[in-house]
């Protein structure tokens, strides 16, 4: 655990990229802990009469939702497992809860939009650049900046999380999905 010292230091390191970056803020509620190192994936539930909670077989289980209006990133209420941007994309600020998880990294996988990818489309890194990603304790900023012009790109993101009591790894699984024919 960090000293105070250091908590500080990196909340004032958060407030300013808050200010320089106007992130959409995306909040990621924990419902379900599933271990995806354990033998089986031991789970840990935490009660929760929250709608629109998505889940993946192989992931844990949580509510994503954005803080307040962003012009040019949102949840459709139809697809609560999918965030959509739109061109010229933006820098998104992921916050997970409870505080027992710690968000410890991303990775993405370009799932439809373009014929033919190279490894670099196919994983992500012409549209969100690995240098533009930050991490505080359970904030993580992401700046999606859609490079590959296309009107439609739709990628399957994962955000690595840590249960501080143990230590185990788990698995937020959602969607992010680039449109620019409604820009």
């Amino acid at each position: 655990m960090p000293k105070q010292s250091e908590n500080a230091r990196l909340e004032r390191t958060d407030a300013l990229l808050r200010k320089a970056l106007k992130p959409a803020e995306v909040a990621l509620d924990v419902i379900e802990f599933k271990d995806v190192l354990a033998n089986g994936g031991s789970v840990a539930k935490r009660r929760s009469f929250l709608k629109k909670v998505f889940h993946s077989p192989r992931g844990s289980t949580a509510r994503m939702t954005v803080s307040k209006p962003h012009p040019r990133v949102r949840i459709d209420s139809k697809e609560p497992a999918i965030l959509k941007v739109k061109a010229p994309g933006a820098t998104i600020r992921f916050t997970v809860s409870p505080d027992e998880y710690y968000a410890i990294g991303i990775s993405f996988l370009l799932l439809e939009g373009l014929s033919n990818p190279g490894v670099s489309a196919k994983l992500g890194l012409l549209d969100i650049e690995p240098c533009k990603i930050h991490r505080f304790g359970h904030v993580l900023y992401v700046t999606d900046t859609f490079k590959n012009r296309k009107p439609f790109a739709k990628y399957k993101f994962s955000i690595i999380i840590q249960r501080a009591s143990d230590g185990a790894l788990g698995i937020i699984d959602p969607g992010i999905e680039h449109d620019s024919t409604d820009s």
